[in-house]
Protein backbone atom coordinates (compact mmCIF):
# COMPACT_ATOMS: atom_id res chain seq x y z
CA UNK A 1 0.00 0.00 0.00
CA UNK A 2 1.78 3.29 -1.23
CA UNK A 3 1.98 6.31 1.38
CA UNK A 4 3.65 9.44 1.54
CA UNK A 5 5.79 10.36 3.05
CA UNK A 6 6.64 14.01 1.79
CA UNK A 7 5.02 16.44 -1.01
CA UNK A 8 5.34 14.86 -4.31
CA UNK A 9 7.30 11.55 -2.73
CA UNK A 10 5.18 8.39 -2.64
CA UNK A 11 6.14 4.88 -0.99
CA UNK A 12 5.32 1.82 -2.57
CA UNK A 13 5.80 -1.82 -1.47
CA UNK A 14 6.25 -4.42 -4.00
CA UNK A 15 6.39 -8.68 -3.59
CA UNK A 16 9.21 -9.19 -6.09
CA UNK A 17 9.24 -13.00 -5.09
CA UNK A 18 6.31 -14.27 -7.20
CA UNK A 19 8.44 -12.92 -10.61
CA UNK A 20 10.97 -14.65 -12.44
CA UNK A 21 13.49 -12.29 -14.50
CA UNK A 22 12.99 -12.32 -18.72
CA UNK A 23 16.62 -13.03 -18.81
CA UNK A 24 18.33 -15.79 -21.13
CA UNK A 25 20.71 -17.01 -18.50
CA UNK A 26 18.04 -17.57 -15.99
CA UNK A 27 17.94 -21.32 -16.34
CA UNK A 28 15.14 -23.72 -15.22
CA UNK A 29 14.89 -27.28 -16.05
CA UNK A 30 11.82 -29.82 -16.24
CA UNK A 31 11.82 -33.50 -17.23
CA UNK A 32 8.49 -35.35 -18.11
CA UNK A 33 6.11 -37.36 -21.05
CA UNK A 34 6.42 -35.24 -24.26
CA UNK A 35 4.25 -36.33 -27.37
CA UNK A 36 8.02 -35.93 -29.70
CA UNK A 37 11.53 -35.72 -29.89
CA UNK A 38 14.61 -36.97 -28.36
CA UNK A 39 14.30 -38.88 -24.85
CA UNK A 40 16.49 -38.82 -21.97
CA UNK A 41 18.44 -36.12 -24.27
CA UNK A 42 18.97 -32.17 -22.35
CA UNK A 43 17.26 -30.15 -25.31
CA UNK A 44 17.68 -26.18 -24.50
CA UNK A 45 13.82 -24.21 -25.59
CA UNK A 46 14.14 -20.42 -25.36
CA UNK A 47 9.94 -19.91 -25.96
CA UNK A 48 6.36 -22.05 -26.21
CA UNK A 49 6.54 -21.51 -30.04
CA UNK A 50 10.03 -24.01 -30.23
CA UNK A 51 8.64 -26.05 -27.18
CA UNK A 52 5.68 -26.93 -29.80
CA UNK A 53 8.18 -27.63 -32.37
CA UNK A 54 10.55 -29.93 -30.51
CA UNK A 55 8.40 -31.90 -28.20
CA UNK A 56 5.10 -31.58 -29.81
CA UNK A 57 1.57 -29.98 -28.86
CA UNK A 58 0.20 -31.33 -25.62
CA UNK A 59 -2.45 -33.94 -25.04
CA UNK A 60 -4.36 -35.68 -22.57
CA UNK A 61 -1.09 -37.59 -21.67
CA UNK A 62 1.31 -34.52 -21.61
CA UNK A 63 -1.07 -31.57 -21.06
CA UNK A 64 0.73 -31.60 -16.98
CA UNK A 65 4.94 -31.33 -18.03
CA UNK A 66 3.94 -29.46 -21.65
CA UNK A 67 2.01 -26.01 -19.99
CA UNK A 68 4.33 -26.22 -16.86
CA UNK A 69 6.72 -25.47 -18.81
CA UNK A 70 5.12 -23.04 -21.01
CA UNK A 71 4.66 -21.05 -18.23
CA UNK A 72 7.66 -21.16 -17.50
CA UNK A 73 9.11 -20.02 -20.73
CA UNK A 74 6.73 -17.32 -20.35
CA UNK A 75 9.17 -15.78 -17.80
CA UNK A 76 12.16 -16.97 -19.14
CA UNK A 77 14.38 -17.68 -22.08
CA UNK A 78 16.23 -20.81 -21.09
CA UNK A 79 14.49 -23.92 -19.98
CA UNK A 80 16.91 -27.38 -19.93
CA UNK A 81 13.44 -30.17 -21.49
CA UNK A 82 14.52 -33.49 -20.87
CA UNK A 83 11.56 -36.12 -22.49
CA UNK A 84 11.20 -38.97 -20.61
CA UNK A 85 9.51 -42.25 -21.69
CA UNK A 86 9.07 -45.70 -21.15
CA UNK A 87 10.80 -48.73 -21.93
CA UNK A 88 7.76 -49.79 -23.83
CA UNK A 89 7.90 -46.76 -26.54
CA UNK A 90 8.86 -47.58 -29.43
CA UNK A 91 9.79 -46.13 -32.52
CA UNK A 92 7.93 -46.41 -35.10
CA UNK A 93 8.97 -49.06 -37.71
CA UNK A 94 7.97 -50.95 -41.25
CA UNK A 95 8.22 -54.31 -38.87
CA UNK A 96 9.71 -54.88 -35.71
CA UNK A 97 9.16 -52.16 -33.29
CA UNK A 98 12.61 -51.26 -31.39
CA UNK A 99 13.59 -48.43 -29.09
CA UNK A 100 15.99 -45.37 -30.26
CA UNK A 101 16.01 -43.02 -27.65
CA UNK A 102 18.05 -40.43 -29.11
CA UNK A 103 21.35 -39.86 -31.39
CA UNK A 104 23.82 -40.79 -29.08
CA UNK A 105 21.63 -44.02 -28.17
CA UNK A 106 21.10 -44.40 -31.96
CA UNK A 107 24.89 -44.24 -33.45
CA UNK A 108 25.92 -46.42 -29.89
CA UNK A 109 23.48 -49.15 -30.25
CA UNK A 110 22.51 -49.34 -33.93
CA UNK A 111 25.21 -47.94 -36.28
CA UNK A 112 28.20 -49.81 -37.72
CA UNK A 113 30.11 -46.91 -38.11
CA UNK A 114 30.01 -45.59 -34.52
CA UNK A 115 30.39 -48.59 -32.87
CA UNK A 116 26.94 -50.20 -32.48
CA UNK A 117 25.47 -53.12 -34.53
CA UNK A 118 22.75 -52.92 -37.75
CA UNK A 119 19.80 -54.15 -37.05
CA UNK A 120 17.97 -55.33 -40.35
CA UNK A 121 14.21 -57.00 -38.87
CA UNK A 122 13.12 -52.94 -38.22
CA UNK A 123 12.78 -52.78 -42.13
CA UNK A 124 14.65 -50.03 -44.24
CA UNK A 125 13.60 -47.09 -42.42
CA UNK A 126 11.97 -46.34 -38.47
CA UNK A 127 11.13 -42.96 -37.14
CA UNK A 128 13.46 -40.63 -35.38
CA UNK A 129 11.59 -40.76 -31.99
CA UNK A 130 9.49 -42.99 -30.00
CA UNK A 131 5.89 -42.14 -29.67
CA UNK A 132 2.65 -42.98 -32.11
CA UNK A 133 3.01 -39.89 -33.97
CA UNK A 134 5.78 -41.99 -35.50
CA UNK A 135 2.98 -43.92 -37.30
CA UNK A 136 1.88 -41.03 -39.62
CA UNK A 137 5.41 -40.72 -41.07
CA UNK A 138 5.48 -41.66 -44.82
CA UNK A 139 8.23 -42.43 -46.55
CA UNK A 140 9.05 -41.99 -50.36
CA UNK A 141 12.13 -42.57 -52.30
CA UNK A 142 12.95 -40.71 -55.70
CA UNK A 143 16.70 -41.87 -57.35
CA UNK A 144 18.06 -40.14 -59.99
CA UNK A 145 16.89 -40.69 -63.92
CA UNK A 146 17.23 -43.95 -64.68
CA UNK A 147 18.67 -44.99 -61.75
CA UNK A 148 17.72 -47.61 -58.83
CA UNK A 149 14.18 -48.34 -60.30
CA UNK A 150 12.91 -50.91 -63.12
CA UNK A 151 9.48 -49.31 -65.45
CA UNK A 152 7.13 -50.85 -62.62
CA UNK A 153 8.95 -48.95 -59.64
CA UNK A 154 10.48 -51.82 -57.69
CA UNK A 155 13.84 -51.34 -57.20
CA UNK A 156 16.65 -51.97 -57.97
CA UNK A 157 20.40 -51.40 -57.19
CA UNK A 158 22.41 -48.43 -59.07
CA UNK A 159 24.36 -51.01 -60.53
CA UNK A 160 24.85 -53.68 -63.91
CA UNK A 161 21.55 -55.93 -64.03
CA UNK A 162 21.48 -58.54 -66.34
CA UNK A 163 18.41 -58.53 -67.93
CA UNK A 164 15.88 -61.95 -68.26
CA UNK A 165 15.88 -63.91 -71.05
CA UNK A 166 17.79 -63.75 -74.65
CA UNK A 167 17.99 -61.42 -76.94
CA UNK A 168 18.98 -60.36 -81.32
CA UNK A 169 19.07 -56.99 -82.76
CA UNK A 170 19.25 -56.66 -86.43
CA UNK A 171 20.28 -53.25 -87.94
CA UNK A 172 18.17 -53.45 -91.07
CA UNK A 173 15.22 -52.32 -88.97
CA UNK A 174 16.49 -51.57 -85.54
CA UNK A 175 14.67 -53.88 -83.45
CA UNK A 176 15.93 -55.79 -80.55
CA UNK A 177 13.45 -58.72 -80.73
CA UNK A 178 13.80 -60.95 -77.07
CA UNK A 179 13.34 -64.99 -75.96
CA UNK A 180 11.57 -64.77 -72.51
CA UNK A 181 12.40 -61.22 -71.74
CA UNK A 182 10.54 -58.40 -69.22
CA UNK A 183 11.17 -55.72 -71.88
CA UNK A 184 8.70 -53.37 -70.74
CA UNK A 185 9.94 -54.39 -66.78
CA UNK A 186 13.41 -54.43 -67.30
CA UNK A 187 14.35 -51.61 -69.96
CA UNK A 188 13.15 -47.65 -70.27
CA UNK A 189 14.30 -45.77 -72.86
CA UNK A 190 17.61 -44.18 -72.86
CA UNK A 191 19.04 -47.11 -71.25
CA UNK A 192 22.39 -48.60 -72.48
CA UNK A 193 22.89 -52.33 -73.02
CA UNK A 194 25.30 -54.74 -73.27
CA UNK A 195 25.06 -57.77 -75.78
CA UNK A 196 27.59 -59.60 -77.64
CA UNK A 197 30.55 -57.73 -76.48
CA UNK A 198 28.54 -54.31 -77.98
CA UNK A 199 26.52 -51.66 -76.73
CA UNK A 200 23.04 -50.94 -77.87
CA UNK A 201 20.84 -47.17 -76.54
CA UNK A 202 17.01 -48.14 -76.55
CA UNK A 203 15.17 -45.90 -78.20
CA UNK A 204 11.85 -47.34 -78.15
CA UNK A 205 10.10 -50.12 -75.89
CA UNK A 206 7.45 -51.93 -77.65
CA UNK A 207 6.33 -55.00 -75.45
CA UNK A 208 8.02 -57.66 -72.81
CA UNK A 209 9.86 -59.21 -76.12
CA UNK A 210 10.17 -55.93 -78.78
CA UNK A 211 12.60 -52.86 -78.53
CA UNK A 212 14.15 -50.38 -80.59
CA UNK A 213 17.51 -50.03 -80.19
CA UNK A 214 20.79 -47.93 -81.75
CA UNK A 215 23.58 -49.89 -81.86
CA UNK A 216 26.52 -50.21 -84.25
CA UNK A 217 25.96 -51.60 -87.98
CA UNK A 218 26.56 -54.94 -87.79
CA UNK A 219 23.74 -57.42 -86.62
CA UNK A 220 24.31 -58.65 -83.39
CA UNK A 221 24.08 -63.02 -82.49
CA UNK A 222 22.42 -62.93 -85.98
CA UNK A 223 20.53 -66.54 -85.37
CA UNK A 224 21.80 -66.65 -81.80
CA UNK A 225 20.39 -65.03 -79.55
CA UNK A 226 22.58 -64.07 -76.21
CA UNK A 227 22.11 -62.88 -72.54
CA UNK A 228 21.94 -58.82 -72.19
CA UNK A 229 23.11 -56.48 -69.42
CA UNK A 230 21.57 -52.81 -68.62
CA UNK A 231 24.12 -50.70 -67.64
CA UNK A 232 23.85 -48.80 -64.49
CA UNK A 233 22.44 -45.15 -65.41
CA UNK A 234 23.05 -42.13 -62.44
CA UNK A 235 22.49 -38.34 -62.81
CA UNK A 236 25.59 -38.33 -60.56
CA UNK A 237 27.86 -39.94 -62.99
CA UNK A 238 28.91 -42.99 -64.93
CA UNK A 239 31.40 -44.08 -67.48
CA UNK A 240 31.63 -42.32 -70.52
CA UNK A 241 30.93 -45.75 -72.78
CA UNK A 242 27.90 -46.03 -70.64
CA UNK A 243 26.23 -43.15 -72.75
CA UNK A 244 26.24 -43.91 -75.77
CA UNK A 245 24.01 -41.78 -78.08
CA UNK A 246 22.82 -39.60 -75.07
Amino acid sequence: MPFTISPGVVTKEIDLTTIVPEMSMTDGAIAGPFKWGPTFDVITVSNESELSSRFGKPNAATYKTWFTAASYLAYSGNLKVVRASGTDANNAAMSTALQVKNDEHYENTYDPDMGGSQVTTAGAFIAKYPGDLGNSLRVSMCGATHANTNTDGTLNSNTDVALTGTMLWTVSNSTLTGTNTLFTTELNVGDVIFVDSQYLTITTVTSATVCIAKGWTANLNAGSPAAGVRKKRSGFGEPASQMMMT
